[in-house]
Protein backbone atom coordinates (compact mmCIF):
# COMPACT_ATOMS: atom_id res chain seq x y z
CA UNK A 1 0.00 0.00 0.00
CA UNK A 2 3.22 2.60 0.84
CA UNK A 3 4.49 2.15 -2.63
CA UNK A 4 1.49 3.43 -4.38
CA UNK A 5 0.68 6.64 -1.95
CA UNK A 6 1.35 9.82 -3.60
CA UNK A 7 4.36 11.31 -3.90
CA UNK A 8 3.62 14.90 -4.26
CA UNK A 9 0.64 17.52 -4.36
CA UNK A 10 -0.08 16.83 -7.87
CA UNK A 11 -0.23 13.11 -7.93
CA UNK A 12 -2.51 13.27 -4.02
CA UNK A 13 -4.79 15.60 -6.25
CA UNK A 14 -5.24 13.31 -9.18
CA UNK A 15 -6.21 9.99 -6.67
CA UNK A 16 -8.47 12.43 -5.05
CA UNK A 17 -10.48 13.75 -7.78
CA UNK A 18 -10.65 10.16 -9.12
CA UNK A 19 -12.20 8.91 -5.80
CA UNK A 20 -14.54 11.40 -5.71
CA UNK A 21 -15.73 11.64 -9.35
CA UNK A 22 -16.03 7.70 -8.60
CA UNK A 23 -17.68 7.99 -5.61
CA UNK A 24 -20.87 10.03 -7.57
CA UNK A 25 -21.43 6.85 -9.86
CA UNK A 26 -23.33 4.08 -6.94
CA UNK A 27 -22.83 0.99 -9.66
CA UNK A 28 -20.05 -2.20 -9.27
CA UNK A 29 -17.09 -1.55 -11.21
CA UNK A 30 -15.32 -3.17 -14.99
CA UNK A 31 -12.54 -4.24 -15.78
CA UNK A 32 -12.06 -3.60 -19.03
CA UNK A 33 -9.21 -6.39 -19.19
CA UNK A 34 -11.60 -8.88 -17.87
CA UNK A 35 -14.33 -7.80 -19.91
CA UNK A 36 -12.10 -8.37 -23.56
CA UNK A 37 -10.69 -11.45 -21.92
CA UNK A 38 -14.64 -12.53 -21.64
CA UNK A 39 -15.62 -11.37 -25.13
CA UNK A 40 -12.68 -12.47 -26.73
CA UNK A 41 -11.57 -9.16 -27.92
CA UNK A 42 -8.32 -7.36 -28.37
CA UNK A 43 -8.22 -4.56 -25.24
CA UNK A 44 -9.07 -1.13 -26.79
CA UNK A 45 -7.64 2.00 -24.77
CA UNK A 46 -9.49 2.34 -21.50
CA UNK A 47 -9.96 6.18 -22.29
CA UNK A 48 -11.20 5.94 -25.08
CA UNK A 49 -13.66 3.53 -23.94
CA UNK A 50 -14.31 5.61 -21.49
CA UNK A 51 -15.00 8.56 -23.94
CA UNK A 52 -17.17 6.28 -26.63
CA UNK A 53 -19.35 5.89 -22.76
CA UNK A 54 -19.28 9.86 -22.09
CA UNK A 55 -20.28 10.49 -25.40
CA UNK A 56 -23.26 8.22 -24.91
CA UNK A 57 -24.25 10.19 -21.84
CA UNK A 58 -23.26 7.77 -19.26
CA UNK A 59 -21.39 8.38 -16.31
CA UNK A 60 -18.26 7.27 -16.04
CA UNK A 61 -15.62 7.47 -14.11
CA UNK A 62 -12.05 5.80 -13.23
CA UNK A 63 -11.26 3.90 -10.57
CA UNK A 64 -8.62 5.03 -8.07
CA UNK A 65 -7.92 0.90 -7.18
CA UNK A 66 -7.47 -0.72 -10.75
CA UNK A 67 -5.40 0.88 -13.60
CA UNK A 68 -7.85 -1.13 -15.92
CA UNK A 69 -11.04 -0.33 -14.04
CA UNK A 70 -14.02 2.02 -14.73
CA UNK A 71 -17.68 2.39 -12.75
CA UNK A 72 -20.34 3.48 -14.60
CA UNK A 73 -23.76 2.93 -14.99
CA UNK A 74 -24.15 1.88 -18.53
CA UNK A 75 -26.30 -1.04 -19.51
CA UNK A 76 -23.81 -3.64 -20.14
CA UNK A 77 -24.76 -4.25 -23.72
CA UNK A 78 -23.75 -0.88 -24.16
CA UNK A 79 -20.39 -1.25 -22.67
CA UNK A 80 -19.91 -4.71 -25.09
CA UNK A 81 -21.01 -2.69 -28.03
CA UNK A 82 -18.73 0.13 -27.35
CA UNK A 83 -15.53 -1.93 -26.94
CA UNK A 84 -16.55 -3.58 -30.30
CA UNK A 85 -16.30 -0.78 -31.87
CA UNK A 86 -12.96 0.56 -30.85
CA UNK A 87 -9.87 0.03 -33.03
Amino acid sequence: MKDEMPEDWEDSYSMLKKIHNEAEILTPFYDLHELCSIMGVQVPKREEVIGSIREKGYPVSRTHFSPTGFRTDAPIDDIKGIIRKQP
